[in-house]
């Protein structure tokens, strides 16, 4: 099979050899071959580098070819909300503003008579 002169000989190669390693049932028939070329040429026509696309099939072991996607970035879990923990983060925050501001004593009465502050 000729290959057009817009698919990069070097990957294509890469991608048809890596294909291969993966096994008899993942081989490229001649068939196949002239669907991937069709497959890509839509690609390329749509202003898609065809050269990226092979490399991204081969850097994920993917037999067939798609348009690029982007790296997937890990994004951190959110920490679980704890209301005791904030209420007492807040507790601890107000009394450090009432024991500067001279009201703490007051302050630590109001907490024990809502029951917020055991002891």
């Amino acid at each position: 099979m000729d290959l057009p002169d817009w698919i990069p000989q070097e990957e294509w190669e890469a991608y048809l050899a890596m294909r291969k390693q993966m096994g008899k049932k993942h081989q490229a028939t001649e068939y196949a071959k002239k669907l991937l070329v069709k497959r890509l040429d839509e690609f390329r026509v749509q202003g898609m580098d065809v050269r990226k696309i092979l490399e991204q099939s081969i850097m994920r072991s993917w037999v067939g070819v798609f348009p690029v996607q982007p790296d997937r970035k890990i994004i951190p879990a959110e920490p679980v909300f704890d209301p005791v923990q904030r209420t007492k983060d807040l507790i601890q925050s107000y009394e450090t503003s009432e024991r500067i501001a001279g009201g703490y004593e007051e302050f630590r009465a109001r907490m024990k008579q809502s029951n917020i502050l055991k002891h």
